[in-house]
């Protein structure tokens, strides 16, 4: 998205006015579901696992790098993948890997 602003806005300064609404509504989505979470621990599980999706997207989803990107060890990421049934996305669907891949 930056890249695009970059390229899209004619001046050497991108202003809030130059970002599209759905930046906006993925904030708005992120506090919506912090204020129905009823403890403290449920907000820290689903803050840990937006966090692991986000760079694992970032990274491709190669886990080896977005283990290093993340400073954990990738046994401990694997860890993390399972326990929240992260699976990766493909085209709009989610997809569960065959046995232990991601």
């Amino acid at each position: 998205m930056i890249e695009r602003l970059v390229i899209m806005i004619p001046t050497d300064t991108i202003d809030i006015t130059d970002l599209p609404a759905e930046f906006f509504r993925a904030a708005t989505e992120i506090i919506a579901t912090a204020m129905r979470l009823s403890t403290l621990q449920e907000f820290k599980d689903e803050s840990e696992k937006a966090y692991i999706l986000a760079k694992l997207r970032e990274h491709g989803w190669n886990v080896s790098k977005t283990a290093d990107a993340i400073n954990t060890p990738r046994s401990n990421l694997y860890k993390k993948i399972e326990q929240y049934d992260i699976r990766r996305e493909t085209g709009g669907l989610v997809i569960a890997p065959p046995d232990g891949e991601l």
